[in-house]
C-alpha cells in the first residue's frame, strides 16, 4: 500500500531531525559547552530538561530560532534562517 502524505511528511521530519541534530549540537556545544541543552530547553515554560529529545525536529528548529544570533548567525545566512522559520510554521500549523 502506498504511503499517505501524513506518513511522508512524518518521515521527512524524522530525517530532518537526524540530519540537523549533529550540526545543532556541535554549534551549541562550541558556544555553551555541555550545558547547551538545559540552556535552550530551560528557556521554554514547562520544558523538562531531562526529557528533551535532541533529535526532535521541533526542539532543534526552536533551538536554532532562539539561538540564532549567538550561535548560528556567523555560520548560516539569511536564506537558512528563512528555511528554519518556514519549516517551523509548517511543523506547527
Amino acid at each position: 500500500m502506498a504511503a499517505t502524505n501524513h506518513e511522508r511528511v512524518g518521515r521527512a521530519l524524522t530525517l530532518l531531525g537526524k540530519g540537523l541534530a549533529p550540526f545543532v549540537e556541535r554549534e551549541c556545544r562550541a558556544k555553551w559547552g555541555d550545558g547547551w541543552v538545559p540552556r535552550l530547553a530551560g528557556a521554554h515554560p514547562g520544558a523538562r530538561v531531562g526529557n528533551v529529545n535532541t533529535v526532535d525536529p521541533s526542539f532543534l528548529l526552536e533551538a536554532m530560532a532562539d539561538a540564532w544570533s549567538p550561535v548560528f548567525r556567523d555560520t548560516l545566512g539569511h536564506a537558512e534562517r528563512s528555511y528554519v522559520s518556514e519549516i517551523r510554521e509548517f511543523r506547527n500549523p
